[in-house]
Formats: structure tokens, C-alpha cells, sequence
């Protein structure tokens, strides 16, 4: 594929720039809408303004988190056909050095004992929903199998308690991006038979894809779509070949991988995310109306999907209706620093404590003294910090985002407002301060909610399905 141009020029579009020069796969330039960068050199190749795509014929490659956005543009500007995703390029690659695995040929790929599960976790051992439900899950399969793995690389979090030994790191470096899909395919290929859940559909499913051109039998592959992103529904149309089943996280992602992408329905499977329910849970809640109630934000604290920046909006706006609350901030990210000086310059710092990350023991304390679960995120896949935070009886007030509307039901057990609408989140958590007596009520429904929809054997004895074909 000739003629290839990087819509975006920031991190995400370097990272996607040394993958392609790891695989001597050349392209033309960058091309972004900020006109800070137009002139400048990124990776050796000059960045220019979007208009210039209309000028040649070009395939675009979006490296940028605001891929919607960049599609609607590129729609508008009749250049939506142009479109292609990284993984058509690396495959397309793979196929052209696919001798370079030749040597398979030769190898004994069933003498292993046992099926053995494998998760892909290659972002790392971070705080997030993704990395909750697969150490939930690992260590509820090990009555199920004898070997569980989990491929991730190296980060500063500790390693989650009881898969300490299951935990195998790989470099997932881009400028070795080759080298290390050869090294998972010989990892995987030690672990045939093998069941593998992949949760990023990065560099593991590529790995997957090359075992299973020699060893179609010996690998099934679980694809989990965590995320209602376009990038994701892409990937999953384009390697669905070498998914075996491809499970949504909500009813809404399910929908759009077939009905707006062509995913074949017989492989998309669907059940609500699980969580740890405590059924003799005993919590109290803010009632008197003195003391500040206690809203908890536990996620990323960033500006892209999260929209961490609207955190002060949000407060200058309880201020402004005198709602007396306390905001309890769990989490980190590339925004936490210019939240924490917001904060400081704006004289709030008596109506928010910033913790930064927090132990995943030390969750189900903070979620059992919060009154108010928030969160403002652009989009999500079905948030397992929601689910936890009802689990444990904390009120949502959440935007309408993927998922939410499948567990709550707007002012019977939480709230849903519309996306990047501070004034109506505002309006909720003051009702909420205002009549405290009703935080029980939608406390334990919330509760209810999360016990019959997500409970955890349900969702085991549907992934054992699901594994077992």
C-alpha cells in the first residue's frame, strides 16, 4: 500500500510512525489540524495542514485519539474512503515475510498436556477497568486450568495479588515492534493449546494471527471490546477472521460491530461486565446535611475521554448553587498535574483532595465511603469503576455513555446526563445534596443492579462457554 499519510502528529502518531519504520514501511508526511505543527519535522517527516490531502491521492492513516472527529472531517471533505487502519499495513507486511516463520513447519505443536489461558495486557499492570477485569478473571479460572499467563510489559505498578507467578513481560518497545511479535508467537506457540483473551487488540492479536495461518486448531482467540471507539470496531471488522468470538462490553458495541461494520453476528457474544459484590456490606451515608457529601471520580485523570478538565467547571458550578460537598479525586494521568494546579490557583482546595493512585486493596474502603460515583468521560465501554462504585452501594451520576443506560435507570438508582453537560451533572449531585434521605434508596438499588446483572459465576460459566466452543 503506497502513498500513506499519518493523520496526527503527537504521541499517539509517533508510536504509530516507528512501528511502521520498524517494518521499513515508508510514508509521505504527517498531516495535523493544529497549525502549531504545520512545517515542522516529526520522526523525519514534515508535518502539514489537512487541506493537502485533497490535492493527492493518498491513503490516511488517523494515529490520533480524536478518530471520530478526524472521520467526520475527513468525511466532509470526501476523503472517508481513504481511510485504512494499522493492522491492514502489518498484516499486510506479515504476509509478505511470512517464511519467516516457516520453521513452524517443523515443530510438534500439540505435545503440550492441558489447554492453557492466555490474557494480552499489553498496555501494562496500570489502575484502570481493563486491568480489573482480567485479574478478576485470571485468578477466577485457575480451578480451570493449569497454566495462565499474562502478557503485559514492564511498568512501575505492582504485580496484582495471587498472579504474581502468571505475570510475563515483553518488550512492546515500537522501535522493536517485529522482534517482538516473533517473540510472542514462539511464547504462544510453547503454550499450545491455548485459549487467548485479548483485551487490546494490539501486538498479541497479530502474534495470534501468524500462529494460527500454521496451527488454525490449537489457538482460540476471545477478542474483549472494551471500548466504544471507532478505532476498535475498525480492527475487529478488518481481523475477525482470526477472532473466534468477539464479546462486547456493552449491548450498544455489539451493535455497531454488526450492524455498522459488518462483524459477523454469529461470533458476537454479550454479557454484562463482572464485579465483586459484598452481600454483607455495611455502609452509611452522608445524611447530615453540615458535613460535605463525598463525591468519588476513581479513573484516569486525563483530558482525552475522561475530560478531567471539566472537573473545575463542575466545581465552580456547585459553588455557584451553594452545594455543600467534598470531591475526592483517585487516580493519575497526564492531566493530574494541571488539575492539581487549577485547583490550587482557583482557591479549591478545601472542596477536592487529589490522592493520586490508589492500591486496588484499598478500593472497596473508598468506594464504601463515597456518596456520589462521577464520572464525565466522552465515551466508555461499560465502566467497571461505575459497576464497583454501585456494587458498593455509591450513587452514579454519569454521562450517557456506552453502557450506562444498560444498568441505570435515570433517578431510580443513579443519574444519567448528557455528555459534556456540566450544568445538568451540577443539577443532579445538588438534588442528590438536597435530599439526602433518598441516598439509601438509590444506594441499594444501585446495589441490586450490579448483584443480578453482574454477577461474577454468571459471567465465569459464560466465558467458560465461550472457551470451551
Amino acid at each position: 500500500m503506497d502513498n500513506i499519510v499519518i493523520f496526527g502528529a503527537s504521541g499517539g502518531a509517533i508510536k504509530v510512525a516507528k512501528t511502521l519504520k520498524n517494518l521499513k514501511i515508508d510514508f509521505m508526511y504527517f498531516v495535523d489540524n493544529d497549525k502549531n505543527k504545520w512545517g515542522k519535522v516529526v520522526e523525519g517527516k514534515i508535518v502539514n495542514p489537512p487541506e493537502i490531502l485533497c490535492k493527492e491521492k493518498c491513503h490516511i492513516l488517523i494515529a490520533s485519539d480524536y478518530q471520530m472527529e478526524i472521520e467526520k472531517q475527513l468525511s466532509e471533505m470526501g476523503l472517508i474512503g481513504n481511510i485504512v487502519i494499522k493492522e491492514e499495513l502489518i498484516m499486510d507486511y506479515v504476509d509478505k515475510h511470512i517464511e519467516e516463520f516457516n520453521y513452524l513447519k517443523e515443530i510438534n505443536a500439540s505435545r503440550q498436556d492441558g489447554r492453557k489461558l492466555v490474557f494480552g495486557l499489553e498496555e501494562g499492570l496500570v489502575l484502570g477497568g481493563i486491568e480489573s477485569f482480567t485479574f478478576m478473571l485470571a485468578n477466577e479460572m485457575k480451578p480451570y486450568f493449569k497454566n495462565i499467563s499474562i502478557f503485559t510489559k514492564k511498568t512501575d505498578n505492582t504485580e496484582p495479588s495471587g498472579l504474581e507467578n502468571n505475570i510475563c513481560y515483553f518488550n512492546f518497545d515500537y522501535d522493536d515492534y517485529w522482534n517482538s511479535i516473533k517473540r510472542l508467537v514462539e511464547v504462544i506457540l510453547q503454550s499450545v493449546p491455548c485459549v487467548v483473551i485479548d483485551n487490546w487488540q494490539n501486538q498479541v492479536l497479530i502474534a495470534v494471527a501468524i500462529v494460527k495461518k500454521y496451527f488454525p486448531g490449537l489457538v482460540r482467540c476471545i477478542s474483549v471490546i472494551h471500548n466504544d471507539k471507532v478505532v476498535l470496531y475498525r480492527k475487529a471488522a478488518f481481523m475477525q477472521e482470526y477472532m473466534d468470538v468477539i464479546t462486547g462490553v456493552s449491548k450498544k458495541i455489539n451493535n455497531h460491530l454488526i450492524n455498522d461494520f459488518g462483524v459477523d453476528k454469529v461470533k458476537v457474544q454479550y454479557k454484562e461486565s463482572p464485579v465483586e459484590y459484598n452481600k454483607n456490606l455495611k455502609r452509611n451515608y452522608t445524611v447530615d446535611k453540615d458535613i460535605p457529601i463525598k463525591i468519588g471520580y476513581a479513573a484516569r485523570v486525563t483530558k482525552f475521554q475522561k475530560r478531567a478538565d471539566l472537573i473545575v467547571p463542575l466545581m465552580f458550578n456547585l459553588n455557584k448553587h451553594n452545594v455543600n460537598y467534598h470531591l475526592n479525586v483517585a487516580g493519575d494521568g497526564n492531566y493530574f498535574n494541571k488539575l492539581k494546579e487549577l485547583v490550587k490557583e482557583n482557591g479549591l482546595s478545601d472542596y477536592i483532595t487529589l490522592y493520586g493512585n490508589v492500591p486496588r486493596e484499598k478500593m472497596p474502603d473508598y468506594w464504601k465511603d463515597q456518596d456520589i460515583f462521577l464520572s464525565v468521560s466522552d465515551f466508555e465501554g461499560a465502566s467497571i469503576s461505575m459497576l464497583e462504585a454501585m456494587s458498593y452501594g455509591t450513587v452514579p451520576v454519569v454521562t450517557a455513555v456506552s453502557g450506562t443506560d444498560e444498568f441505570i435507570k435515570d433517578g431510580d438508582n443513579g443519574f444519567i446526563c448528557g455528555i459534556n453537560d456540566i450544568e445538568e451533572i451540577s443539577n443532579k449531585i445538588e438534588y442528590i445534596e438536597k435530599n439526602r434521605v433518598k441516598l439509601t434508596g438509590l444506594g441499594n438499588r444501585a446495589r441490586e443492579t450490579v448483584r443480578v446483572k453482574s454477577n461474577k459465576n454468571d459471567y465465569i460459566n459464560y466465558m467458560l462457554k465461550l472457551i470451551n466452543g
